[in-house]
Parts: C-alpha cells; sequence; structure tokens
C-alpha cells in the first residue's frame, strides 16, 4: 500500500519541482543555507506555501533542511539552476507547465484512441499549438536546450566524427547537437536544417557560438527535401515524434539525400527486449500523450529503416539514455 501511494503520488512531486523551477528558487543558494522568508522575498511567494514545498521536496533529494526553516541546496537541486552547465530547470517547467501537463491529464483518451492528446483543450496538435503561441514555443525551446546542453555531448562520445567534411543536422532545432559536433571536430562543416522559423530562432545561437563560419543554416521540410550530398546526416530525436509512416518518409527523403557513402546516424532512445525499467518505455508514453509518436526497440528500427532502403550497420552506446544507430544505404 505505502509502494502504491508513493507511485500515485509521484506526479505531486514534479509538481512541486515544476513550481519551484518556475519561481527560480534555486538561483537564489549560496554556498550557505538560506531562509525561507529571504528565499520568498527573493522570488516573490508566500513564505509559508514555499515552505511546505520545500519541506515535501528535502526528502526527494533536492533540498536539506536545516532548523530555523531554513534550505540548503543539494547537488541535484543544482540541476534547477539557471547557471548550471547542465541545467534541467527549463525542462522542469515544460513538464509542469499547464498547456503541457493537461495532455498527461487527457491520457486516458490516448489510451482509448492511440491518439495524442491536445494543449489546452484545443484541436491543434502540439507543434501547430507550438507555431501559433510564442510563449509556449520559447517554453518548448528552452526545454529542449536544456536536454542537449546536458545530452549532447554525451550523445556523441566516442564517435569519430573526424572522417566527416559535411554534417547535416536534419531537424536539428536551435542547433545544440550540430554545435557539440562542430566544437569537438574543428575541420568538419555543418548544415543545421529545420523550418523556417526554426533556423530564424536559431540564427543568433550559432552566431553567439561563433560557428556561422562553418554552419550553413537552411530552412526546409523533412517531408520534402534534405540538402543533399553531405557526408552523415544526423536525426536526433527526430523519428520518435512520429508514427511509422511518417518516420520511413523522413527516412527515405534522407536516403535519397545521401551520396553513396554517406552515413546515417539515428540518435533516439531504444526500447529493450527485457521487461525491466527504462528511461525509453517512460519516453515512449510522452510521445503518445503530446505528438502521437513513439520509442521503438532496436528490430523496428532495423525494419523501418529497411523499408526505407536503408541498412542498420551498428549500434554505438553512449554516456546518455541515447544510442548512435548507424546507417547506410541498402
Amino acid at each position: 500500500m505505502i509502494a502504491m501511494g508513493d507511485l500515485l503520488t509521484g506526479s505531486w512531486v514534479a509538481q512541486g519541482i515544476y513550481a519551484v523551477a518556475a519561481l527560480g528558487v534555486a538561483d537564489h543558494f549560496g554556498s550557505q543555507p538560506v531562509s525561507v522568508d529571504e528565499l520568498a522575498r527573493a522570488v516573490g511567494a508566500n513564505e509559508d506555501a514555499l515552505y511546505r514545498v520545500l519541506r515535501m521536496l528535502a526528502p526527494a533529494g533536492l533540498f536539506e533542511e536545516f532548523p530555523g526553516k531554513r534550505f540548503s541546496l543539494t547537488s541535484l537541486g543544482a540541476l534547477l539552476r539557471s547557471d548550471h552547465p547542465n541545467s534541467m530547470r527549463h525542462f522542469a517547467i515544460y513538464n509542469g507547465v499547464p498547456w503541457h501537463w493537461g495532455m498527461w491529464g487527457d491520457i486516458e483518451r490516448s489510451v482509448k484512441t492511440g491518439s495524442p492528446a491536445t494543449p489546452n483543450g484545443s484541436n491543434l496538435s502540439l507543434f501547430e499549438y507550438l507555431a501559433g503561441d510564442g510563449a509556449a514555443a520559447a517554453v518548448f525551446d528552452a526545454a529542449m536546450a536544456d536536454l542537449s546542453n546536458a545530452r549532447d555531448v554525451s550523445a556523441i562520445s566516442g564517435y569519430d566524427f573526424s572522417r566527416f567534411a559535411t554534417v547535416v543536422d536534419v531537424g536539428g532545432g536551435e542547433g545544440g547537437l550540430i554545435s557539440s559536433v562542430l566544437a569537438s571536430y574543428s575541420s568538419a562543416s555543418g548544415i543545421l536544417f529545420d523550418l523556417a522559423e526554426v533556423i530564424e530562432r536559431a540564427r543568433p545561437v550559432i552566431t553567439a557560438r561563433g560557428l556561422a563560419p562553418r554552419c550553413a543554416l537552411v530552412a526546409g521540410s523533412f517531408f520534402g527535401t534534405v540538402p543533399a550530398g553531405a557526408d552523415a546526416y544526423l536525426l536526433k530525436q527526430v523519428l520518435h515524434d512520429w508514427q511509422d509512416d511518417k518516420a520511413a518518409t523522413i527516412l527515405t527523403n534522407c536516403r535519397r539525400a545521401m551520396g553513396p557513402h554517406s552515413v546515417l546516424l539515428v540518435i533516439e532512445m531504444i526500447v529493450p527486449d527485457d521487461p525491466g525499467p527504462s528511461m525509453a518505455k517512460l519516453s515512449d508514453i510522452e510521445m503518445l500523450v503530446s505528438v502521437g509518436g513513439r520509442e521503438r526497440t532496436l528490430g523496428e528500427y532495423r525494419t523501418l529503416l529497411a523499408g526505407a532502403g536503408l541498412r542498420l550497420c551498428d549500434v554505438h552506446d553512449t554516456r546518455s539514455p541515447f544510442s548512435i544507430i548507424e546507417a547506410r544505404e541498402a
């Protein structure tokens, strides 16, 4: 019964994390414990309510409580700081913001129909909703940047990009992954390929990183034509957004753009065949609820690639939950 209670109330902890992330509480800790009244003044919160939330989150390992209603930030809680190099603050906000959290609240309908929920009860898909709501899009982009900051370097660790002169990041968002590649391999050139509105958001990011001379920004849709003739094509967390028919179209368009010696690198979490716990199994339901996509087993990726005229050549583990699936033209 206690174990079931812990499972059922896990969402309460997640929402508490969302609240302190949205308020920016972690940014106001220093090296010494801080009183709740000081924190409440700094973030504009009710002192008693903030104390009760921090007290709830302390056993989860984010804060340590001291006498006099004082708290310090743990190394885990420090991931909610805006200035942490592996900050997860914006991802915490995305997971708790009402329009996203509400889609999980509609999970019963998704289980019945196999279709995603709609944000804010609209008739729009998630991506349509984000295209029409700049504030929501900013939350989503910041969350995806958090994931990229934490995982992109890990995702390419151990993989040798030095043999590639040109690398295309297909659906690469604001360029976190291609930036990691170009920063690690100074001889490589990159192409960031995404929708026009995404490319415009990425432009100042790439410029600020000093990569503009080596990274071309190309607008387009991976359901149309992908830039041709590169040595390597990256698809990181793209295919899991889509059901098999759409994913096959993306892969086919990449295969058409590839030369005879080009490599396609699909970077995704792979659902294991064993019944044990897996982050990919959790993410699979996020995909179901939010966009109608899915995480896949290695066998499912092999079949998907073959249907697009590609063969799976190798699978590379990384220091992150992601694997790099290497494919070439069949």
